[in-house]
């Protein structure tokens, strides 16, 4: 497998990559941290779960999904990457939303890492969830912003986001979610 590299892409830079991508795939100048919720991805040092998105100044991230299937770790290795900034994850209305050649623009999807497509209750809220930002950029893709549960290609990430949902409503009350 290829080395990644995000310090040279534009947020929201999408491509096709392995489902197995971590950190041990980051080009040893490259800052960028990865997120993952496939298993293959964590052996390799992904980010995943209920870690905390923060980014340095200089540091980029990197979500890997599976849009095409509705399983964590495709079956046939196809998963995407997304690059993203600081920026993208901190305040209310970073507005980001998924960039390809190959795959099309995705929908805006703002404050990244944060339960809901708009997270209307997102001010000053500084703690990010890895598994909550991968399930948000993933929707982007496929250009969808139903809320969870629901049966799209991006479903997998949602449910692997749950426990995300959970301490979100824990500590700040507010998590929108389908009835």
């Amino acid at each position: 497998m290829s080395s990644i590299r995000c310090k040279d892409k534009e947020r929201g830079e999408s491509f096709s990559c392995s489902c197995s991508t971590g950190m041990i795939h980051v080009m040893k100048n490259d800052t960028s941290m990865v997120f993952n919720q496939c298993h293959k991805g964590i052996l390799n040092g992904a980010f995943h779960g209920i870690q905390d998105v923060h980014l340095e100044n200089d540091t980029r991230g990197l979500a890997v999904y599976s849009p095409f299937s509705r399983y964590l770790c495709d079956p046939q290795d196809n998963c995407v990457c997304t690059c993203f900034d600081k920026e993208s994850v901190q305040g209310n209305k970073a507005s980001f939303y998924t960039k390809s050649q190959q795959f099309g623009n995705g929908l805006i999807s703002d404050c990244l890492g944060l339960c809901g497509p708009h997270c209307a209750l997102g001010l000053n809220v500084t703690k990010r969830y890895a598994n909550i930002l991968i399930h948000d950029v993933c929707q982007s893709f496929i250009q969808n912003v139903d809320p969870m549960p629901n049966r799209n290609n991006c479903s997998d990430e949602g449910w692997a986001a749950l426990s995300g949902a959970i301490l979100t409503v824990m500590r700040h009350g507010y998590c929108p979610f389908r009835v």
